[in-house]
């Protein structure tokens, strides 16, 4: 058998624990997976009897004759990001940094060659097995089903398993990049000078795939008003002294985006469209919830969350708000909350917020509800904790 020597060799004792209690394990070979339990039976991605313990993987590995592990992916949640070519002498380009900062991501390792980046985490709903492509230049790979990945245990970043943010995004950066015809160098041009004054916007790469919601993102045509409307309550939301120049330069880096969507190329009807939006938005993009955790957190708080003390009144106090403005905007629909947005109203990290989300929700406050969003889970607040 031909084995590449030059990979980096598997740190067994550094895998995540999470990975390891799940019995879908193969050995590699090039990147072809083998049965752990039989020396030249091949593995599939796709059938559960080929797949072994991670001990009996070790072990078949360190006999000899492989040059690598390997993790299958099932769609129970567990979801693998593959970043290729993106390590320049142990340290992650720009783009690959951007993109483990978005998806919030805890354990990342080096792949084999030590050229890329491997991350792990949970995301439930996905309705794809992969998604492929360029992401803010780096090249791109969601694993959730039907596919294995090679596991290192050579640590760029510790942690553990998060839940993944703003996959959506991603994937949808992606399919649209697949489908766009390239820019010109004169439209590319036009682009760039047209938001080189917003500030807070360092690229037309930046603008186009991290800038804009997933709600302000046609999916198709026919969507094109709603997501206008949609874009103008978010930026007046996030930009609400901007100037007309400023407002032109992000309505045109958005219009680019999504213009291979909406089929439409008539720029002065769309823009138009967004000046009146704008005028006619009422609630922009987080005023509310602004209004919803002001005074968080409060370090005397008291409330039934007590018992597990101030974080986790003070959490509680967060979802009664949030369940509170439901009610009064949204007809009671379940709130979206991610841990992100949890930790950072209350000053703790992520993983707190996380553990007390759970702790929240094993006690019988909340009530966990699974949409099809992959950025946030939603929940619902015990009727008896209701103001």
């Amino acid at each position: 058998m031909n084995i590449q020597t030059e990979v980096l060799q598997p740190k067994f004792e550094l895998i995540p624990e999470e990975l390891k209690a799940a019995p879908r394990w193969v050995t590699s070979l090039n990147k072809v997976p083998y049965c752990s339990g039989s020396v030249n039976r091949k593995a599939s991605s796709i059938n559960p009897d080929t797949w072994s313990d991670f001990d009996l993987t070790q072990t078949a590995y360190e006999e000899g004759g492989r040059d690598g592990v390997g993790f299958v992916f099932n769609g129970d949640g567990i979801v693998g990001l593959d970043l290729d070519h993106c390590v320049v002498d142990g340290q992650p380009n720009e783009g690959a940094l951007e993109i483990l900062k978005l998806v919030g991501c805890g354990y990342v390792e080096y792949s084999q060659s030590g050229t890329g980046l491997h991350a792990f985490g949970y995301c439930i709903g996905l309705n794809f097995n992969k998604v492929k492509g360029e992401y803010l230049g780096v090249r791109t790979e969601i694993f959730n089903s039907n596919f294995f990945i090679v596991v290192t245990g050579n640590i760029y970043q510790n942690g553990g398993l998060p839940q993944f943010t703003d996959l959506n995004s991603i994937c949808d950066g992606i399919r649209i990049a697949r489908t766009r015809s390239p820019f010109s160098l004169t439209e590319e041009t036009e682009v760039t000078k047209a938001i080189a004054s917003v500030s807070s916007v360092a690229s037309v790469s930046s603008v186009a795939s991290t800038q804009f919601p997933e709600s302000c993102i046609p999916k198709g045509t026919g969507m094109r008003h709603g997501c206008i409307f949609n874009l103008a309550r978010y930026l007046k939301g996030k930009h609400v002294s901007a100037s007309p120049k400023e407002l032109h330069g992000m309505f045109t880096a958005w219009w680019h985006r999504v213009l291979p969507v909406i089929g439409s190329k008539d720029f002065d009807e769309s823009w138009t469209e967004f000046k009146v939006a704008w005028d006619n938005v009422k609630h922009p993009h987080g005023a509310s919830m602004d209004k919803i955790k002001e005074g968080l957190p409060d370090t005397f708080i008291q409330n039934d969350g007590s018992i597990h003390g101030v974080m986790a009144a003070n959490l509680l106090e967060l979802c009664i708000r949030l369940d509170d403005n439901q009610n009064k905007n949204w007809n009671g629909e379940p709130f979206p909350l991610a841990c992100r947005t949890a930790g950072e109203i209350l000053g703790i990290n992520r993983y707190y917020a996380n553990n007390l989300l759970s702790l929240l929700t094993k006690e019988g406050f909340l009530e966990v509800t699974k949409g099809n969003t992959v950025k946030a889970n939603r929940y619902r607040l015990n009727s008896k904790y209701r103001r």
